[in-house]
């Protein structure tokens, strides 16, 4: 099991983006007059759709005048959701400046062929070069499958192999030549490694916020929301760690975080927050952590 930090990304640390903040949309001027469905991008990255026709000067806080509809396209994947996506046409590229230290690259949500992982320092150059192809081999236990079963692309990849200097340029280049490419979460930060995960005590499922209602002759009524993920970790941690991993859990309480299974499992990487830890120290030399997350939608 592993845990991976991220690292701020604002408009001092995203260096470049292929998507650009007003692609779709204008700034916001507060000397232009609206009209009832007119969107404009605020300076928090926000898109904020006018609710009244006539609408001049008045600011984009005030709730009976403006909708904040989240994050612009640029920015979505920089958010705290992890089914609201970034998308354009055929690439996505994207390049952020660490601060400090980072060896983990996490994509969640993601549709696309390929990903390529580039980091660069100023002393040092070219780092790290890595392409990654996201078709999924999951289900195919014959030829037959490999030659008819329909192709599955990977939706979520977590990479943590990337060495470790200090102050790295990373760049990400999703692509999907002819599609369109979307990325729900981009996650840079530094890993922490927790222990080796113990498959019969790790769980995994969804928390679904759909509606199914039904009225008083029966008719069923379906509302489709969105889902997070939630996972039950167990890991086997050596009693040498036990302190450095307490402090450190203590340090990400209340912080969204990519949890990982060392596994090898796509479907139990999560991006959310702990709800609960404990630590059962059976011996002298191991023990085991335990770890209830509840990803984010």
């Amino acid at each position: 099991m592993e845990i991976v930090r991220s690292a701020p990304v604002n408009d001092s640390t995203l260096v470049s983006s292929s998507i650009g903040d007003n692609d779709d949309y204008a700034n916001y001027n507060a000397g232009t007059t609206y009209g009832l469905g007119d969107v404009v991008i605020g300076p928090d990255h926000h898109e904020y759709e006018s609710q009244s026709a006539g609408n001049t000067g008045n600011a984009l806080s005030a709730g009976a005048w403006w909708l904040d509809r989240g994050m612009n396209r640029r920015w979505r994947m920089f958010d705290l959701s992890n089914s609201s996506q970034s998308s354009d046409a055929d690439v996505i590229d994207v390049s952020i400046a660490v601060s400090g230290r980072a060896n983990a690259v996490s994509l969640l949500n993601i549709a696309a062929d390929t990903v390529q992982i580039i980091a660069n320092t100023v002393a040092d150059g070219e780092i790290y070069n890595r392409t990654f192809n996201l078709t999924s081999d999951s289900g195919i236990n014959n030829w037959y499958d490999y030659f008819f079963e329909p192709v599955i692309r990977q939706g979520d990849l977590v990479v943590t192999d990337l060495p470790v200097f200090g102050n790295p340029t990373i760049q990400v280049i999703a692509t999907a030549s002819g599609s369109t490419v979307r990325i729900g979460t981009l996650i840079v930060g530094q890993l922490m490694y927790i222990g080796m995960n113990i498959g019969p005590g790790t769980r995994l499922g969804i928390q679904d916020f759909s509606r199914v209602v039904a009225d008083d002759f029966g008719n069923w009524t379906l509302v489709v929301r969105p889902f997070s993920k939630k996972a039950e970790f167990k890991a086997w941690i050596d009693n040498s760690r036990i302190d450095a991993i307490a402090a450190f859990l203590a340090t990400i309480r209340a912080t969204p975080c990519v949890f990982n299974s060392d596994g090898g499992y796509a479907a139990l990487s999560i991006f959310g927050f702990y709800d609960d830890w404990s630590i059962e120290i059976p011996g002298e030399t191991e023990s085991y952590c335990s770890l209830s997350v509840k990803g984010l939608t």
